[in-house]
């Protein structure tokens, strides 16, 4: 079902395989049939990330360099000395406003190369059969840490394969549930925690 904000983190997780199906499907071309609300997972999952304010790296304000995105670019380093350009902290409220959303991502670019989608989606396939049974290993037992870097390594796999053939919203829901997992991992965020 959709996403409250009264899930948790590990209910969150543990959606994410058939959201990744459902993303899968779409850059397949597939009519897909879904209640999960991608776009407001990747919100809740970076909100997790940072409660108090913006998130570190908005999807909107991400950098590219020649080889794809830099998620390490700080807004400030983007203004860099551009005049009239401010960087500043606004509230969620005001980042839900303005976020470039998965949703309003293409499933698939324009430029996408059939070959490299192809290849991809072959890798998609292999790492949602990866998450789908290290996901459920997690949650069952919260202290496997293998489990959970299987699936944070996963995410990261598709964020950037997904990136690379075009299929940017997969890539940007990978890269906000990888974000997650990586919080989780550091502990500076817990499973049960809720929004």
């Amino acid at each position: 079902g959709v996403v409250t904000p009264h899930d948790n983190i590990r209910e969150l997780i543990s959606r994410a395989p058939g959201a990744i199906a459902a993303l899968v499907g779409q850059v397949r071309g597939e009519a897909v049939d879904t209640d999960l609300d991608v776009n407001h997972m990747a919100h809740c999952a970076l909100v997790y990330c940072d409660p108090d304010g913006v998130p570190e790296t908005p999807l909107s304000v991400l950098a590219s360099d020649e080889d794809g995105f830099d998620e390490n670019v700080t807004v400030e380093e983007i203004a860099g000395d551009q005049p009239g350009v401010v960087a500043e902290e606004i509230s969620v409220e005001q980042y839900s406003d303005v976020q470039e959303q998965p949703e309003d991502l293409p499933v698939l670019s324009a430029e996408a190369d059939p070959e490299i989608v192809e290849i991809f989606l072959e890798e998609a396939a292999e790492q949602l059969a990866s998450i789908s049974v290290a996901i459920p290993d997690w949650v069952s037992q919260s202290g496997n840490e293998e489990a959970l870097a299987t699936v944070r390594r996963s995410m990261h796999t598709l964020k950037g394969s997904g990136r690379m053939a075009g299929a940017m919203r997969l890539g940007e829901f990978a890269w906000s549930m990888e974000d997650l997992l990586n919080r989780v991992i550091e502990g500076t965020v817990t499973a049960g925690e809720q929004l």
